[in-house]
């Protein structure tokens, strides 16, 4: 990669004066845990043989400071350039997302490296620091082009048209060539001004009897200062191993001073239970956020709710499995000038049920609650 960064600012000195510009970025994050509880019970053909809690008072968590540094650089004819991105969390230091040489010949750009190549990425925001862990992101909506250390080649024009794939040879041990062919990444898209958008893509597996999945996408733009999405990924496998079908629906937009977004999603896979037998595996659930802007500082929340549920039978048993989970994260936010800084309040709860009857051995059935509540501190600031 060194060599790659050194060839191409010496490409770049060669072909006119370099315009190059150097950011950093500072992301913070701390936490404390309280009164993490969980509670199990354990039934036999009715009578409880286990019923018990265990509870944490406190301890810290997520302790993360990320020091993120970017060098951007072009030529004078703004047709080749490169992007170098390193992060750091104090003890380790590597590169960041993207590390990458591109040029542009006609409507066409070549990008390789470690690429991001976002044109037909899912629009839906990630709050970060604010977002409670678990919400639906950009890719859970429509993947981008992210090759770790590959190729992409792409090309749009001004009417909306945008065509693309990407190489993906792996990390710096590279894979064999059949392999790399396998996992190719290829999509196209229109976008009708500020009306709407339709997408779709093609990633492929190189593992064995697993295909890839296709992706379809939509989205309006008509609803004034909203953006409405809609994705759909079918996985490729055999015996449907990857599941059926991914479904999601998002929404991000403003009205005065309030920021609002959200998830609605239905996941439909398959999973081998305790029977050892493969079994439908649905799951449903949904995700928000909201933040309110007032005179010095603004306030929001972030929750999520998410069910799953399965029956599988074989070898004599009968076993069911079902799980919700939730949480809520409220927070205040004091902006300043490249930043903000928050604090908040949050809880996450999960609740499980399982029960299994075996022929001639009776009916086991296992609940169990976990709970936790934390306090998230945070800052985000651009250099």
């Amino acid at each position: 990669m060194k060599r790659t960064v050194g060839l191409a600012l010496l490409a770049l000195f060669s072909a006119g004066m370099v315009f190059a510009e150097v950011k950093a970025k500072v992301e913070g994050y701390a936490g404390l845990k309280i009164n993490e509880m969980t509670h199990s019970r354990n039934e036999i053909d009715g009578d409880v043989q286990t019923d018990k809690d265990n509870v944490s008072w406190g301890y810290g968590d997520k302790k993360n400071i990320k020091v993120v540094g970017t060098l951007e650089a072009e030529n004078e004819k703004k047709d080749m350039g490169l992007v170098f991105n390193i992060k750091t969390n104090g003890t380790e230091i590597g590169i960041g997302d993207e590390a990458k040489v591109w040029a542009k010949l006609g409507p066409a750009k070549f990008q390789f490296g470690r690429i991001r190549e976002k044109t037909l990425r899912g629009s839906s925001v990630d709050w970060k620091l604010r977002d409670i862990p678990g919400v639906k992101l950009e890719d859970d909506v429509f993947a981008m082009f992210n090759p770790k250390m590959g190729m992409a080649v792409s090309a749009g024009s001004s009417e909306g048209f945008f065509a693309g794939l990407a190489l993906d040879a792996g990390d710096e041990n590279g894979i064999q060539t059949e392999d790399m062919l396998k996992n190719i990444h290829a999509g196209i898209g229109y976008t009708n001004g500020g009306l709407f958008g339709v997408k779709a893509a093609y990633k492929g597996n190189a593992a064995e009897d697993h295909y890839g999945r296709i992706e379809l996408g939509a989205s309006v733009f008509a609803v004034q200062n909203n953006t409405i999405e809609l994705g759909v990924k079918i996985p490729l496998a055999k015996d449907n191993a990857d599941g059926y079908v991914n479904i999601i629906g998002a929404v991000i937009g403003k009205a005065g001073q309030l920021d609002y977004k959200g998830h609605i999603y239905a996941d439909i896979g398959r999973e081998t239970g305790k029977s050892g037998s493969a079994a439908v595996k649905p799951s449903f659930g949904f995700d928000f956020g909201a933040e309110y802007a007032l005179e010095a500082f603004s306030v929001g929340a972030t929750g999520k709710y998410g069910i799953a549920f399965m029956n599988d039978s074989g070898n004599g048993m009968e076993c069911s499995y079902m799980s919700n989970s939730m949480g809520i994260l409220a927070y205040v936010k004091k902006p300043f000038s490249g930043g903000y800084l928050m604090a908040g309040i949050g809880d996450e709860c999960t609740l499980t049920s399982e029960s299994e009857e075996t022929d001639g051995a009776g009916k086991i059935k296992e609940d169990s609650v976990r709970n936790q509540f934390f306090i998230p501190v945070g800052i985000q600031f651009k250099l």
